[in-house]
């Protein structure tokens, strides 16, 4: 039998399973890049505590500020395979054997080096799939909704004294304190639960909560002067202007706490009423006062058959202390002529 030409065996070699074993890597590769990127997709969508960033006041999923997971391919990937080939001969069959170039190759038969393998690959990092940014916005809604129906439930049953501050987290809401827990609490017990519609009606409720909170915090501290409002308005109370600020601060500065916003709303209904008391008597028309405007101010005490009383009373006020009067004055006023 004639002996088989070397290219011919070359031609007969198993080709394929290189060519396999190479491509079957490659593939593995490619997948390993994917599931490290379902992985990383994974800690985004912060379904675990650790996997959350606290930004600001609350806590978040990388996926809600916008982070994505990237995803790369083996776009471009190019296999040089050059191997120093040899005949042995096994049995009756003569087969063709390849090993890479090593040194005993290179120095022993002299190859040139220029013949080592080589692998090029390029990593192209492809686009997030709309379908992706879809299903994570949905899972997201989700997610928040589940939440925010379960502290829902807390607030049908009457009984979020049992909420944390993690669950409402959940809810994706912002600017929450923990600090201020106990006063969320409070004001979702004193909530019906039609009041509590959706994720931005309890978004409301922490919103004014924390202002409420600040504005305690001044009674506290028996310093109302840093109070603006701003802050005012953002507690929720109905009827505050601009004008009547004096009259709200110093009439905060009186108590000795502050235990709910309806506290503050009365001190809201009761300063307007005052300023409308002193801007008549700023105006001389003491006629115009009434006895409900002095019960509207909170004004205490008040006797219908002293009234002639207080009226001269108050018409012999000065300009000038008329500046700076306050509730407590008036008060003080009705007593001393009730004596």
């Amino acid at each position: 039998m004639p002996t088989p030409m070397l290219s011919e065996h070359i031609i007969k070699a198993p080709l394929d399973n290189i060519l396999e074993a190479v491509t079957t890597s490659i593939l593995n590769t490619q997948e390993q890049l994917n599931q490290q990127s379902i992985a990383i997709a994974g800690r985004l969508a912060g379904a675990s505590p650790e996997d959350q960033v606290r930004f600001g006041t609350s806590k978040y999923s990388l996926l809600e500020l916008g982070f994505v997971p990237e995803f790369y391919q083996l776009g471009e990937t190019e296999v040089k395979l050059k191997m120093a080939m040899h005949l042995e001969r096994n049995g009756a069959e003569l087969g063709v054997y390849g090993s890479l170039l090593n040194e005993r190759n290179l120095c022993g038969f002299g190859f040139d080096a220029e013949g080592a393998s080589q692998i090029t690959a390029k990593l192209i990092p492809t686009s997030v799939p709309n379908v992706f940014e879809k299903r994570v916005g949905q899972m997201m809604l989700e997610l928040t909704q589940k939440a925010f129906n379960h502290i829902r439930d807390y607030v049908i049953a009457q009984n979020a004294a049992a909420m944390n501050l993690y669950e409402l987290e959940q809810t994706g809401i912002n600017d929450l304190l923990e600090a201020n827990l106990p006063d969320y609490r409070a004001a979702l017990i004193a909530l019906h639960p039609d009041e509590l519609p959706n994720i931005p009606s309890l978004q409301q409720v922490v919103l004014r909560v924390n202002a409420f909170v600040v504005i305690r915090d001044y009674v506290l501290a028996n310093d109302t002067r840093p109070m603006t409002i701003k802050e005012l308005y953002a507690t929720g109370v109905q009827g505050a202007v601009d004008r009547n600020l004096s009259h709200y601060r110093s009439r905060l500065s009186a108590l000795s706490s502050l235990n709910h916003v309806d506290g503050l709303q009365v001190v809201v209904t009761q300063s307007n009423a005052f300023g409308q008391i002193l801007a008549l008597m700023q105006l001389s028309q003491f006629s115009s006062l009434t006895q409900e405007m002095f019960a509207q101010a909170g004004i205490i005490r008040v006797n219908p058959d002293r009234w002639s009383l207080y009226i001269a009373a108050l018409e012999a006020l000065s300009a000038e202390i008329l500046e700076a009067y306050t509730q407590a004055d008036l008060q003080q006023l009705i007593d001393t002529a009730n004596q």
